[in-house]
């Protein structure tokens, strides 16, 4: 998968007891030159699959958010500079924790319950013409994570007692992220709070997961998974374990 869609993907597993239609809508985009020039709207729907995924820009044919649909627009963060299509990590840098703050408070939950879900996000940038038309501005998706597909986003999202439909596993110990009700050989079975303001860095995270996740985890081998520091800033203070379920 491109990395820039695993460095999203991978950071934020989410969930909550709401419809997609529940986000609102924003306004019409804009035609006219400037920062909002085609700006996309808060709360439409896609149904769009990896290829669609990997895209810089993104797929824009909406669909209803009463019919089959794998993406809905959580936010669509303005940001002042330039944008580099050569580099869009940079872009989404900016804005990525403000990403992430939407989409938690869109989905509800808490984060330990989201942290065990295949709920994900990505991100888009403008198109060319629509940066050399002014545009400023980054589109957020949330998504329902199959490893190598995307799956359709349930309605509700989530029932009281979540199925393997929505349950975060991993195929393999590379890093993507599938429902459970995918192939997979971990499953994610607790998490561990991890407590200050700070954010740790990936070297404390990593020691944390590996000497905590043992009592949280019923294999001999288990994995963990922890925040990125924009995922952290948004809210997400805790580490996933995850369970060897098969060889």
């Amino acid at each position: 998968m491109h990395p820039r869609a695993l460095a999203l993907l991978l950071a934020a597993a989410v969930l909550a007891p709401l419809p997609a239609s529940s986000v609102t809508s924003s306004a019409t985009p804009s035609a006219k030159p400037g920062p909002d020039h085609h700006r996309p709207d808060v709360g439409a729907c896609y149904d769009y699959g990896i290829r669609g995924l990997l895209a810089i820009s993104g797929p824009r044919r909406e669909v209803s958010c009463d019919d089959s649909h794998r993406a809905v627009t959580v936010a669509v963060p303005g940001l002042t500079g330039d944008i580099d299509r050569k580099n869009p990590l940079a872009a989404f840098d900016q804005i990525g924790t403000r990403c992430y703050r939407a989409l938690y408070r869109a989905l509800g939950g808490t984060q330990e319950s989201r942290a065990l879900t295949a709920y994900g996000l990505s991100f888009y940038i403008p198109t060319q013409d629509e940066l050399d038309r002014g545009a400023r501005w980054v589109r957020c998706d949330m998504l329902l994570l199959g490893g190598n597909k995307l799956m359709p986003l349930p309605d509700p999202l989530l029932t009281a007692t979540p199925d393997d439909s929505v349950a975060l596993c991993l195929p393999d110990e590379v890093a993507r992220a599938t429902v459970c009700a995918r192939e997979h050989r971990y499953r994610a079975t607790g998490v561990v709070a991890v407590k200050g303001d700070t954010y740790p860095g990936e070297a404390k995270l990593n020691r944390m997961g590996q000497r905590r996740c043992d009592t949280r985890t019923t294999s001999g081998r288990y994995l963990w998974r922890y925040p990125s520091a924009l995922s952290w800033r948004a809210g997400r203070h805790v580490i996933t374990c995850f369970t060897k379920t098969r060889d």
